[in-house]
Parts: structure tokens; sequence; C-alpha cells
């Protein structure tokens, strides 16, 4: 995304009253040559959360605008170097693990270290670990995933998520994705952005995107949501488990 993209959006965020921004979707943001400089301009807004998941390839040059955000999630999925090479194909455990400890060197006090749980890790005793490195600096959070691939692990309800009952979702009301391309989407899960297909910014302004995805839902549920592949579209205890619970299992 080009910089002066991503300023305008910060401002338009900033006048809008939003409070928090999140630096990533669907690649490796601290990859953008002028990442630091881009969340360095967010964190003088005064928003109340900056935050970003990573894998924990980062460059050197990114590192400065990750001590700004309020939370780093780092996605590490083993702590056995040899796994790590299967599951996160081209990266290095130990450049995961030395961007953690800069981070913490650094200050830092809101790490968070996260895998997702599949057959090829399931058995690893990840949180002991992550513990044995680390203490008790960072948080640790498991999620497993939901038949996103044929290789993981069975999703914690079993049987056919056409049978489960539905439940309100708030995902569109609450977050607004904007890609480097300007296409939008309301939900991660969207991964065609087809929810609001017509929308691309700068066309059509962050403002405007809003009151459209507050429609979504009023009539027929829209073909993304009826097949929708998050626990919280649904009415089933595994929904509470969504949200980061430091040491405990979560699901996506």
């Amino acid at each position: 995304m080009p910089r002066a993209m991503a300023g305008r959006l910060i401002d338009e965020a900033d006048a809008m009253g939003i409070s928090a921004l999140k630096f990533n979707w669907r690649g490796e943001s601290t990859l953008h040559r002028e990442f630091s400089e881009i969340v360095s301009y967010a964190h003088g807004k005064g928003f109340v959360d900056l935050l970003l998941n990573t894998n924990g390839q980062c460059p050197d040059a990114a590192m400065r605008g990750m001590l700004l955000c309020t939370k780093v999630s780092i996605s590490l999925d083993t702590m056995d170097p040899r796994k790590y090479q299967w599951l996160r194909r081209g990266g290095v455990l130990k450049k995961a693990k030395d961007t953690i400890s800069r981070l913490l060197a650094g200050g830092h006090t809101n790490v968070c270290v996260r895998r997702i749980v599949g057959k090829e890790n399931q058995e690893e005793p990840f949180i002991d670990h992550v513990r044995a490195e680390w203490g008790q600096a960072v948080k640790v959070a498991e999620h497993f995933v939901f038949t996103r691939t044929e290789s993981c692990l069975t999703p914690l309800r079993e049987g056919d998520p056409k049978s489960w009952p539905r439940r309100y979702c708030g995902q569109p009301n609450r977050r607004l994705v904007v890609g480097s391309n300007g296409e939008m989407a309301p939900c991660c899960v969207d991964y065609g952005c087809q929810l609001i297909p017509a929308f691309r910014y700068p066309t059509e302004s962050l403002a405007t995107a809003w009151k459209a995805i507050a429609e979504i839902g009023k009539g027929s549920l829209p073909d993304t949501c009826k097949h929708c592949v998050s626990y919280s579209a649904y009415d089933v205890p595994e929904r509470e488990l969504l949200k980061d619970q430091d040491g405990k299992k979560a699901c996506l």
C-alpha cells in the first residue's frame, strides 16, 4: 500500500473517531519499506490501540514501528525448528524467536505468541516450551482452526455446520478491512471481498463503506455469511473461545 494512501486512511479513521487500527490482513506488513513510518504517523494521532499480527520474519527497520504497537501477536505454530520449516515454509524459527526477544528487550509489555493447532503439532506441549523460553513475559494463545484446510485438526464441534444454530455476528459492525489495492471487506472471512464488492478505496470513503456494511444481514443472509468458517457466527459454546486467552486453548 502506498504510504500516501495509508496516511489518508489513518486521517479518515481519526476524523471518524475510530479507536483502533490493525496493520495486517493477508500478508506480512512489516516487509513494507515504510512500515515504521506509517505506524509512527498513526501513533502520533493518539489511537487507543495499534495492533499487529506477524510471522516474526521481520526486517530490522520494522522494529521501531512494532514497538509503537500496543499489541503484537506473533504466529509460531511450533517451537520445533524442523516442524517450523514444514509449517512455515521459507521461515526460520530462530528469526521469529529473535523478534520476540527484541520486542521484550525494547520494553514491549503486550507480546502474544500464537499457534494454530493441526495434526502436525497437536501433541507438542507448546505452552510449556514458550514459558521455558520467555517465562511470563509473553502471553500465549492456541487456536483450533475451523476446517480451513484438509490437514487441519477436526474442529472442536462435530457435525455439519449447516445444522448449527446461527447467532448474530457483529464482525461487520466493528471492523473494516482495506486492502493495498483498495478493496474493502467488513470481515477477515470475506476472502473475495464479496460483502461490499462495489466499494473500493479511495473512490468510496471509509464513512461511506461503514454505512454500507451496516445494512449487511438486514435482508437475506449473504452467501459469504451463510457458509461462514468462524465460530462467531454460530450459537455454540466455542464462540466464547474466540478471544485470545493467555495459556488457554481457543479457536478461530
